[in-house]
């Protein structure tokens, strides 16, 4: 038997004369349809505790809205105060030392809390990541990061005008709205539900990382004019053809679509992880678990927790991926909550990760978002800093749009 049953069998020892064992089915609602792999084996290995799938593609929106009860919920938006408010208190838990706090990240563990109590368990995340080829960047690459001023500069070094049209351009913040987004978490703006379901920022920073881009755009790229130029002309190809054509320096993907990335260009490439000053911001898109207060079978869902939480199960679901030949890093795409699994174990089963691994201080992790944030940065934030970037934003500011929005789609 391996060390994950093992640990299993003895915390059902433990809680054998609990009454709930009655109640066998524990329902998971998730947004992640790669977790089946590790259900259908917490299933197979044990008969005390059956765990059944339900997909949604907002468990969020399920904990707040759902009619029918779930046991457990495990996916992205769970960090929202509306949200944490519905999930059950999990400091038992990590009180009785079943799960370590201290194993996790510290940022990451603190999104998950409400009211002086830890509602939500982070599970995964994930970093932006800039794919290049070292052949073409000499050889002052720095060694775990790129930052927005090197992208910048390098990338303007690369471009090439012939005719007054670019047939090589470098880097530039329009091929992926994200850039912009990420741009300007990193350059201050600070996106965070300050209440419940409201979204606040820092104002000043926000317009100053908007004027950085605009720039960038304008000055170093030549206007928006030739960007989308190019941008029509090349950018029908996939990032990978343009890369390995020499039309392109750099590209942003994320740390679940690395492995991918790497693939496709047959490993000519290398990668670094985008940053500020030496901070990387994690997507906001980390995954958490929690157990909603309506669940029928709150001790059966806190078993499974236990189980998913203990370094021993991660590492069994790690070569879960090995054997399945799944083309994704790590835990449902992502590096684990628990800071050993990154630090022993990813380095071990991907060798590209071999002192790729920041520590905890370089990672900044995002705040509590309110439930609608994904809609709010799809609409209103990713359209109006592109805006901002080709200089037709207007004087409409980013809050005038988000109160148009919200009284237009009726969003509290």
């Amino acid at each position: 038997m391996n060390k994950a049953c093992t640990l299993f069998c003895a915390v059902a020892l433990l809680l054998s004369g609990c009454s709930l064992w009655q109640k066998k089915i524990v329902v998971l609602c998730t947004d992640q349809a790669e977790i089946a792999a590790y259900v259908e084996y917490f299933n197979a290995h044990q008969d005390e505790v059956r765990v059944e799938l339900r997909y949604s593609e907002s468990p969020a929106r399920a904990v707040l809205e759902e009619k029918t009860m779930v046991d457990l919920v495990l996916g992205e938006g769970l960090t929202s105060a509306q949200v944490l408010a519905e999930l059950l208190p999990l400091e038992s838990l990590l009180k009785r030392e079943r799960i370590s706090r201290e194993g996790f990240y510290q940022g990451l563990l603190e999104s998950g809390r409400y009211e002086n109590r830890q509602a939500a368990l982070p599970f995964s995340f994930e970093l932006p990541t800039i794919v290049f080829d070292p052949e073409s960047n000499g050889s002052d690459i720095p060694n775990l990061v790129l930052s927005l001023e090197y992208l910048r500069d390098k990338g303007a070094a690369f471009n090439q005008l012939v005719r007054d049209s670019y047939v090589r351009m470098g880097f530039s913040p329009l091929w992926n709205s994200d850039v912009l987004y990420l741009g300007t978490v990193l350059l201050g703006a600070d996106f965070r539900e300050q209440k419940p379901g409201s979204l606040l920022w820092n104002e000043e920073l926000l317009e100053e990382a908007a004027a950085y881009f605009r720039t960038w755009v304008e000055e170093t790229n030549g206007g928006a004019d030739l960007e989308q130029a190019f941008i029509s002309k090349y950018m029908y190809e996939p990032y990978a053809n343009l890369l390995r054509e020499r039309r392109i320096r750099f590209y942003l993907t994320d740390s679940r679509l690395l492995f991918r990335a790497l693939e496709a260009q047959e490993d000519t490439v290398d990668f670094r992880w985008l940053a500020h000053e030496g901070k990387i911001v994690a997507l906001e898109r980390s995954l958490y678990a929690g157990v909603p207060k309506k669940a029928g079978n709150r001790w059966g869902a806190r078993l499974f927790l236990e189980w998913l939480f203990h370094p021993e199960t991660q590492r069994t679901l790690l070569d879960i991926n090995q054997e399945k030949n799944l083309k994704m890093l790590g835990l449902l795409g992502g590096f684990s909550s628990l800071r050993e699994i990154n630090e022993q174990d990813f380095p071990r089963l991907y060798p590209v990760m071999i002192g790729r691994i920041p520590a905890e201080d370089f990672i900044k992790f995002p705040g509590p978002l309110p439930p609608d944030w994904g809609r709010i940065k799809a609409e209103v934030l990713l359209p109006w800093l592109v805006r901002q970037a080709v200089g037709i934003g207007g004087e409409a500011s980013l809050t005038e749009q988000l109160r148009v929005y919200r009284a237009e789609t009726e969003i509290p």
